[in-house]
């Protein structure tokens, strides 16, 4: 079977997107599955950070330029902690590159096929893809190609109005499974969130995947590292294994990568 592709989307920058990207995965891994991660946010790259990788080239940048193999742009994360390894393809964090990408995007085409690829050669379970905050054109290709689409939504009047757009973008150019995953909610709305998940249902017509409290000990962390990792039993963590599961009970069908 093919690995399934899992795209974090969100309106603008600032959900936690990447944060909650990087610890489904370590959850997901911890659970046994073989997964992958993927950093096609291009303009703002972050995945390396989190899991302390280093950040050569060639990267994605220079695969979706055609100027690298698949095989070049592979780096992988290992920890004791884990079962497996994560395999990992970081996008560049040189300004340069950034801005090359920013001038000229990329090949989606090559990016389907370097996802397949990526799944069979390392026998994924799953993909994991975080994309560009955004209406940026490739980043709603990515999202109608995949087989789960999660859009990441504090509750912030901005991106809840914002989002309303985002989706209407995205089901103007196909119609993926698309779910919310409610991220840095205030303590008052319960560990759960429950008003807030009924809230969001009703406003876009969506379940929620997850509601994820906001947690002081992920800000302090600060992106030196995957909470979940370090933290397993902590009760924010044991949030995202909530997600994870519902992850690993969802019906998957095929998506349209080629």
């Amino acid at each position: 079977m093919a690995a399934r592709t899992i795209t974090l989307h969100a309106f603008r920058a600032g959900t936690g997107k990447t944060t909650l990207l990087a610890n489904i995965a370590v959850s997901l891994t911890q659970q046994g599955k073989r997964i992958g991660i993927v950093d096609a946010d291009v303009h703002a790259p972050g995945l390396h950070i989190l899991f302390g990788l280093p950040n050569p080239r060639p990267t994605l940048n220079d695969y979706l330029w055609d100027e690298a193999r698949l095989d070049e742009i592979v780096a992988r994360f290992q920890d004791d902690r884990l079962p497996h390894e994560i395999i990992a393809v970081p996008a560049s964090s040189q300004l340069d590159d950034i801005l090359r990408m920013l001038r000229e995007g990329f090949d989606c085409s090559l990016l389907y096929t370097g996802l397949r690829a990526l799944g069979e050669r390392h026998q994924l379970d799953y993909l994991l893809v975080d994309t560009p905050p955004g209406f940026h054109s490739e980043a709603l290709i990515i999202a109608i190609a995949s087989n789960l689409v999660l859009i990441t939504l504090p509750p912030d009047e901005q991106d809840l109005a914002g989002t309303l757009l985002l989706l209407d973008a995205i089901r103007r150019r196909g119609e993926p499974p698309t779910f919310l995953l409610l991220n840095k909610l205030p303590a008052q709305h319960g560990p759960y969130g429950e008003s807030l998940v009924r809230e969001a249902r009703a406003r876009y017509g969506l379940e929620v995947m997850g509601s994820v409290h906001y947690e002081e000990g992920v800000a302090h962390l600060a992106s030196r590292g995957v909470f979940a990792l370090q933290h397993p039993q902590h009760p924010w963590s044991q949030h995202i294994d909530q997600v994870a599961a519902r992850i690993l009970d969802f019906d998957f069908q095929p998506g349209i990568l080629p």
